[in-house]
Order: C-alpha cells, then sequence, then structure tokens
C-alpha cells in the first residue's frame, strides 16, 4: 500500500493499494476525505467518487509505491520516458 496526502487539500489521503484475485494482482486507486456531515464531522471517510488529483501528486504517490515495491522496479526505467516522473524517482 502507498498513501500521500493531496497537496492542495489537506482533507484529502489518496491511496494505491495491491489486491490479489487468486492468481491476479491489481491495483485499486482510492481516496478519504474529513467527513463535513453531522455524523461523520471529523472523521475519515471513503470517497465514494472517482479520485481526481494534481498530476504532480499522482507522480509521487507512484514514487512511494515504487519505493513500497508495489510496483516492478523495470517501470522506473520505462518511467524515465516521462521528464517529470524522472525528476521526482
Amino acid at each position: 500500500m502507498a498513501w500521500i496526502q493531496q497537496s492542495d487539500n489537506p482533507n484529502k489521503v489518496v491511496i494505491l493499494e495491491e489486491i490479489d484475485f487468486e492468481q491476479k494482482q491489481e491495483l485499486r486507486l482510492r481516496y478519504y476525505i474529513m467527513g463535513k456531515k453531522p455524523g461523520s464531522r471529523g472523521r475519515w471517510v471513503f470517497g465514494q467518487y472517482a479520485v481526481m488529483i494534481p498530476v504532480s501528486d499522482f507522480l509521487s504517490l507512484l514514487k512511494v509505491a515504487w519505493k513500497n515495491g508495489l510496483l516492478p522496479s523495470d517501470l522506473a526505467q520505462s518511467a524515465n520516458l516521462i521528464p517529470e516522473f524522472r525528476v521526482h524517482l
């Protein structure tokens, strides 16, 4: 699992996790936000919609995922094709 706090929204964390389905592995991208409604105010609540984050935060999340072993090491080499990612590695 890898997670980051969104740079422009301190009340949101984005998580990338690995899920094993028998012999198949997949990645899930999800987020939590600080609840605002009565009953959930002040607690972390699962984000039910598609996650949207700045590109720089996404690249940071990939960096953390790579360091945590979530992404294959050869991905770092192919990521060098993307200048923004190379800067963050």
